[in-house]
């Protein structure tokens, strides 16, 4: 009777320790784990997968948005009598000359500006017909910190003969074209802030 009584103590406590070590060597744990990856894949599938996407979207928008307020739009000259109020800041055009070569003009335009270096100087003048058209561009290579107002050329300029009238434009790096215009009347020999000579 003892003998049984000890044999049957020895078995539990073998199974109890067969059952400890399968528990802590990971075959119910892997059990556990599956369970536990199947609930995480679960609650995965209910997350929507637009929301993520969609919030940065949301934020590159604004941050579009933003920055598209901060693009300089070029703007056609105005007609004859229209605002020439200017911003802080923009190019001043002080004057301009024409002189009629041949079949071309040189053109001479004066122009002001804080330059302030390379990220903020006047860097075109260029000349327009009344409907907006470009007829030529001179391109400001630099800025003129020290040299204010000053005066850059363009020669051999082919202008229509059938354009009697030109506005004057200039531009910086920060504000773009300036409101601040010349009207040029082809047909007279001076005007306000301009002369021409044939």
């Amino acid at each position: 009777m003892g003998k049984k009584i000890f044999f049957t103590i020895s078995l539990i406590i073998v199974i109890f320790i067969i059952v400890l070590f399968l528990f802590f060597n990971g075959s119910f744990g892997n059990d556990v784990t599956e369970l536990n990856v199947k609930d995480d894949k679960k609650n995965m599938e209910n997350i929507a997968p637009e929301t993520v996407p969609e919030k940065i979207f949301e934020d590159e928008l604004k941050d579009y948005q933003k920055n598209k307020e901060n693009v300089i739009q070029e703007k056609t000259p105005e007609k004859e009598g229209a605002s020439t109020t200017k911003r802080n800041g923009d190019t001043q055009v002080l004057k301009a000359s024409f002189t009629r070569s041949g079949d071309a003009w040189n053109v001479d335009v004066t122009l002001k500006h804080p330059d302030s270096g390379w990220d903020h100087y006047a860097d075109m003048w260029r000349l327009v017909t009344e409907d907006g058209e470009v007829v030529t561009e001179r391109v400001l290579a630099h800025p003129h910190e020290d040299e204010q107002p000053f005066t850059r050329g363009l020669y051999g300029v082919k202008i229509p003969e059938d354009i009697n009238i030109l506005i004057v434009e200039a531009r910086d790096t920060v504000h773009g074209w300036s409101d601040d215009r010349v009207r040029v009347d082809l047909t007279r020999e001076k005007g306000d802030k301009y002369v021409v000579k044939k």
